[in-house]
Order: structure tokens, then C-alpha cells, then sequence
């Protein structure tokens, strides 16, 4: 499996970014993207524009739109869904998820705790979402400077409490991308494992496979092995002992403007916590697994900030 840096959350000159179709297609490939989704507010009217002039560019494009609502947002990925978000309203939010859900598409939580009026309008979700097997994903982390951000705080309490629900629900970060933006605060990456190479078809099935790594500027490789198996990020591994195996490194085009040091390595079940130091961003050791879920966090530091939340792993099940 190849982990694949894709951002999922960009906005054009359509809705309320400041970038024309050429300048976030440009702009993604000097930072690196292997993808980007257009996900404008309400409309898809930019997103043929994007993949005319990203065809010769080796960069896919993902078909995309942010339900934009005046109780929260939601980003729908893949262009399959009839939904007009005009007909969304807090309390039929499920009905028009399981149709985009049904459609093909792929549904995330945006931005769930971020600040509203007058900061960001409706930003902050109050959708009552209670059929969460319909939610692919959730922006645990999302918009610059996340690890300093207490909403998200938030949204990864509501994320592992549904995975503790049973709710198998990728992580995702959500740059929610609106200017060219050459000199930014602190902004993270969603990396996603797939096989061959990256296409929307490839990307969004690495997304409901759980196979999605959020990242402050790491470039990360994971492997979970048995005795005789080799597992991923996302996988339904059983229950047993395991060799995490595992490789933290400052990407470089990152490591330009923001030093990234990873130093300890937290291994999170429904029932537990332990941690572990980073040797060189390394670890490589055998761990008992009886719980339900595990996922994995990497904390450290990042410029002057220490101490901080740099990456974030989607969950292995044992069931």
C-alpha cells in the first residue's frame, strides 16, 4: 500500500475562495498533492473546469460539493448525489446522507466544533445526525494551525466516541482551502493508502476502507503484522499480538518552512492508552491487542510549540 498526500477540501472563485481553477491546480502540484477535491459551497460548477485543466497535469481531480447549511456543513465527495442542499434541514440531515451515501459518494463531517457567526458562518455543526454508519468520515483536524485549535479537541472526542459506538468512521484533516496561501500558518495533510496509482476511484475507497493518516508535515509508514499476516491502517486485524512497525519522517517540502520532530508514539483503544518514545521516529515492537479498535497518535513538536498532536491514525477493528 502507497501513502498518498491528497487534500480534500478546497474552494474556487465559484463560492468564496479567492482561486481560479488554474491557480489551485498550480498551487496543489508545487505542494506536493498527488490529489485535491473541489468541494465549492452548494455548487459543482467549477469542478469541469478543474479536470479539464488538470488532465495534462497528472493531477485527479475529485468531484466534490460542501452542503452548506445554516446548521453545519458537510462535504459530499465523488459527483454522484441528487441532493439539493436547499431541501436540508437539521432534522432530515440522515435522510439526505443515507441518499448521497447510497448514490456512491462519500460523506464527511466538516470542520464539526469550529467557531460560527462571526468567525465562520454556520460553520459549527448543530445537524442532528444520529445515523452515523452513513458518516464516512470526520475532519478531526482541519484549517491552520489545528494542534492549537480547541475545537479540535472536539472533534476527536466525538470521533472516538463513535468509534467506541461501533461506528467505523475515517479520520480526515480538511485544509478548507480558499487563497494561494504561499506563506501559511501551520496547516496539515490527509494521507490516504491505496493500491496503483492515486485516481478519485482509488482515493475514495482508501476512505471508506479507513485507510487515511492525518499529518502535521510527517510522511508516516505503518505496518501491523501477526505472524503471518501484514495489515493496514483501517484493516480488521483480530485479536492477538502484533508488531507495530513504524517510520515517522519530516516530509521536505514541509520541513522548508516548520520544523517537525516526532518523539512519542500513543496507542489508543475503547478501553486504554499507552505510550511509547520515538527512537528516530521509529518503533518496532510487539503490543497485545484485545480490545475492539486501536488507533495511533503521534505526538511531538513543531517549531517553538511543543508537546503537540502531530498525526492522527484512522483505527484497525478486531471484529
Amino acid at each position: 500500500m502507497n501513502w498518498q498526500r491528497v487534500e480534500l477540501h478546497c474552494h474556487t472563485l465559484a463560492s468564496d475562495g479567492d482561486l481560479s481553477y488554474v491557480q489551485l491546480v498550480d498551487r496543489a502540484i508545487e505542494r506536493g498533492y498527488k490529489a485535491v477535491a473541489v468541494t465549492d459551497h452548494n455548487t459543482i460548477s467549477n469542478v469541469a473546469f478543474v479536470q479539464k485543466y488538470a488532465a495534462d497535469k497528472d493531477l485527479p481531480i475529485i468531484r466534490g460539493i460542501e452542503w452548506t447549511t445554516f446548521w453545519g456543513h458537510i462535504v459530499v465527495h465523488g459527483g454522484h448525489s441528487p441532493v439539493d442542499w436547499r431541501d436540508i434541514t437539521p432534522t432530515n440531515i440522515d435522510e439526505h446522507i443515507a441518499v448521497a451515501k447510497a448514490s456512491g459518494d462519500i460523506v464527511t463531517l466538516a470542520h464539526p466544533y469550529r467557531l460560527g457567526f462571526p468567525f465562520c458562518s454556520c460553520c459549527f455543526n448543530q445537524l442532528a445526525i444520529s445515523q452515523w454508519q452513513n458518516v464516512d468520515a470526520i475532519e478531526v483536524y482541519s484549517h491552520f494551525n489545528p494542534h492549537k485549535d480547541k475545537s479540535s479537541i472536539k472533534a476527536i472526542e466525538l470521533w472516538h466516541n463513535l468509534l467506541k459506538q461501533g461506528y467505523k468512521i475515517s479520520a480526515t484533516y480538511g485544509y478548507d482551502w480558499h487563497e494561494l496561501d504561499y506563506n501559511p500558518p501551520i496547516f496539515g495533510y490527509t494521507y490516504v493508502g491505496i493500491e496503483g496509482e492515486p485516481s478519485e476511484q482509488n482515493i475514495l475507497q482508501a476512505i471508506r476502507n479507513h485507510h487515511t493518516i492525518v499529518s502535521l508535515g510527517l510522511d508516516i509508514d505503518i505496518k501491523i503484522c501477526s505472524q503471518d499476516k501484514v495489515f493496514d491502517i483501517g484493516d480488521t486485524i483480530g485479536r492477538g499480538s502484533f508488531i507495530i512497525q513504524l517510520t515517522a519522517t519530516a516530509e521536505p517540502k514541509y520541513a522548508e518552512n516548520w520544523k517537525v520532530t516526532p518523539r512519542y508514539l500513543r496507542l489508543i483503544t475503547d478501553k486504554s492508552s499507552l505510550t511509547f518514545q520515538l527512537v528516530g521516529g521509529t518503533f518496532n515492537q510487539w503490543v497485545d491487542f484485545e480490545d475492539d479498535f486501536l488507533r495511533m497518535e503521534i505526538w511531538g513538536d513543531i517549531d517553538s510549540d511543543k508537546d503537540c498532536l502531530l498525526a492522527i491514525t484512522s483505527a484497525v477493528w478486531s471484529k
